[in-house]
C-alpha cells in the first residue's frame, strides 16, 4: 500500500495538517494491513508521534510495517526509542480490547482459535466473524 492510500485511511482521524508528516513517515512502510477499527488508534499514535519528535529533533521515526498479528495489532518502527515502545504497547492493549469485527471497546473479550482475535459478546454469540 502506497503512503497516499494510508492517509487517506488516517485523514478520517487526521487533519490536514497532518498529511506531510504521514507521507513523509510511512513512505518506506512495505505492509499497511491493521483492523479497520484499529484505525482511529493509529491516528492517536502518529500525533504522540509528531509531537514527541517536534519535541525532541534528534529523532526520526519511520514506519516500516503496520498489521494484525495473532490477533493483535503490530507496529513496527525504525529509530525507535523508549518513549515510542511505551506508546505502541499502549496502542496495542488498546486495540487488544478491541471487537475485531464490530469495534466496539471496554467489555471482556472472547477469543476463537482462528489467529487469535477477539470479539465481543454479541458477534462471538452471533458468530458474525
Amino acid at each position: 500500500m502506497k503512503n497516499i492510500e494510508i492517509w487517506d485511511i488516517l485523514s478520517k482521524y487526521l487533519d490536514e495538517g497532518y498529511k506531510n508528516y504521514v507521507l513523509d513517515k510511512f513512505e518506506h512502510c512495505y505492509d499497511f494491513s491493521p483492523n479497520k477499527h484499529w484505525e482511529k488508534y493509529i491516528a492517536d499514535l502518529i500525533v504522540l508521534m509528531k509531537h514527541h519528535e517536534e519535541w525532541n529533533t534528534e529523532i526520526n521515526y519511520l514506519v516500516v510495517q503496520v498489521k494484525c498479528k495473532f490477533g493483535l495489532l503490530c507496529f513496527y518502527v525504525d529509530n525507535s526509542d523508549d518513549f515510542l515502545r511505551g506508546a505502541i504497547k499502549s496502542i496495542e492493549l488498546q486495540c487488544s480490547k478491541t471487537c475485531f469485527t464490530c469495534g466496539s471497546y471496554g467489555e471482556v473479550k472472547r477469543g476463537t482459535s482462528s489467529a487469535f482475535k477477539k470479539y465481543c459478546s454479541a458477534c462471538y454469540s452471533n458468530r458474525i466473524y
